[in-house]
């Protein structure tokens, strides 16, 4: 179902200025669209802090209990974590990189 709009406007007709009104078809502005790229980064940032939350939270708690296993926890989780977060933003970075080069070498093509 096309939405209208009344626009309103004068014309010239046989030398007599007229007011017309028509009805014309209102156009959508395109959504932007949300990329699966930013959707996987945003996930595993998000995976990352929660797992670092719940991690200090352990860690705290083997703190209390076993204090001689409390580093050797905290340095497991954050490279069990930190390996995923680093390998996303350097593939996100590379991607982006090559979208650029893209967009730069189609603007020097047109200036040409």
């Amino acid at each position: 179902m096309n939405k209208k709009k009344i626009v309103k406007t004068q014309m010239r007709i046989n030398g007599v200025v007229c007011d017309v009104e028509y009805a014309a078809k209102v156009r959508k502005k395109p959504k932007k669209k949300l990329e699966t790229s930013k959707i996987v980064l945003f996930a595993v940032m998000l995976t990352y802090f929660i797992g670092l939350f719940y991690g200090i939270r352990v860690v705290d708690i083997i703190l209390l209990t076993y204090p001689e296993w409390a580093i050797q926890a905290l340095l497991g989780l954050l490279s069990y974590i930190g390996a995923p977060i680093s390998v996303s933003i350097a593939f996100y970075s590379w991607k982006a990189k090559n979208e650029n080069m893209k967009k730069i070498e189609k603007y020097d093509s047109q200036d040409e």
